[in-house]
């Protein structure tokens, strides 16, 4: 188990290949041996083509030059409409349509910033304290910044019940998972069911 004070992290968002290349190779170690990751194939060719996009923002969490986390943050807005990779892991790319503007029409995203925050990792050794956190929060500042009003994710119940704790307690944002929207059952999920969350960025207390 690593000792650290969260002051010794480093939290940075980058495009250096350098630096990505850790960070692939750190998601591609834990889907190997992390149980937390049991269940999800990891395609690290896709990945490596996906960074040199220019609306995936990834940020990288780095402890003593060794890449110890990260997450992606992708943002389309009505100037710049992109499919989320949620999306296209849901068929819209085949459509040419957005799944989520269709399912959350209420919503009316067609006039919305929105992005999806995926990709995450934490090192299990810093899964202890304020680390996943302080992410979160250059995540959401990073979103707000952006003015993006709403964030969605994809995940198992697992995933989504810690981010969801993580949104709600630390950042007083409203949060909701939505499990009666059926998603497609895909052999990359190895037979995990996922579901659906959106956080409600303008709810931020930061």
């Amino acid at each position: 188990m690593s000792q650290y004070g969260n002051d010794e992290l480093t939290f940075i968002f980058t495009r250096d290949k350098k630096l990505l290349k850790q960070y692939v190779e750190l998601r591609q170690f834990l889907y190997k041996h992390d149980p937390f990751f049991k269940g999800f194939r990891f395609f690290d060719y896709l990945e490596e083509e996906d960074y040199n996009k220019p609306q995936i923002q990834t940020l990288l969490i780095f402890h003593e030059n060794r890449c110890v986390g990260g997450g992606c943050l992708t943002v389309s807005t009505p100037q710049a409409r992109v499919l989320l990779s949620m999306e296209e892991d849901l068929g819209s790319a085949a459509e040419n349509s957005s799944f989520l503007q269709k399912t959350f029409s209420e919503l009316h995203l067609e006039q919305e910033n929105y992005c999806e925050f995926n990709r995450i990792v934490v090192h299990p050794d810093y899964r202890r304290g304020d680390c996943t956190k302080t992410m979160f929060c250059h995540i959401v500042r990073q979103a707000k910044a952006q003015s993006v009003r709403y964030m969605f994710g994809m995940g198992d119940a697992l995933r989504l019940r810690l981010y969801k704790k993580i949104c709600m307690n630390e950042f007083g944002m409203k949060s909701t998972t939505y499990s009666k929207i059926k998603l497609p059952v895909k052999s990359d999920y190895e037979g995990v069911r996922m579901y659906i969350q959106m956080v409600d960025v303008a709810t931020a207390s930061l």
